[in-house]
């Protein structure tokens, strides 16, 4: 995936934070925009129990659907950041193989929803209580994959943790 991103260098946000950041370079973003819905989006659908608390809500899922359909527009209250994990193995295990179905929960006065796929770290924002659009992937006005380190990632952390205790049960 590196070397399909372009330049990299450091993004200050809205409220002072700082991460590394790629110009998409060659990806293109409409279409990763589209994909990272639709995997959001089917999640909620199916109502499965391995995608537990996956559901986008009526409202939501009904903007996304529209939006997929081709038939609205990005939801006005989502923001879709993505990461580019930029260490490739945590513990031994190959982020760059790695596959986390969508998982969501609340955060304060936002609901958020994440998967991990292939060393991208897709994370999704839903609310009326957002942070500005500036690393949102499908609103800001320069669209950033930011680099991430994937052994600090809470997602990363939660997965291993479950692979462990999976290996432990035998």
């Amino acid at each position: 995936m590196l070397e399909l991103v372009g330049a990299r260098h450091r993004e200050t946000n809205e409220v002072g934070e700082t991460a590394e950041a790629f110009d998409p370079g060659k990806v293109d973003v409409d279409i990763l925009v589209r994909f990272a819905m639709s995997v959001f989006w089917r999640a909620h659908a199916v109502r499965h129990e391995l995608c537990r608390n996956a559901s986008l809500g009526t409202k939501y899922g009904e903007e996304v659907r529209r939006f997929l359909l081709g038939e609205g527009e990005f939801p006005k209250n989502a923001r879709l950041l993505t990461y580019l994990f930029e260490d490739a193995t945590v513990l031994g295990a190959s982020m760059d193989l790695a596959m986390c179905l969508p998982v969501g929960a609340r955060s304060g006065k936002h609901h958020f929803h994440r998967f991990i796929l292939c060393g991208l770290y897709f994370h999704l924002l839903l609310g009326n209580d957002l942070p500005p659009r500036g690393l949102c992937l499908h609103h800001a006005e320069q669209k950033l994959l930011v680099l991430a380190p994937a052994s600090q990632s809470g997602i990363v952390v939660d997965l291993l943790g479950m692979m462990e205790r999976e290996i432990q049960r035998g």
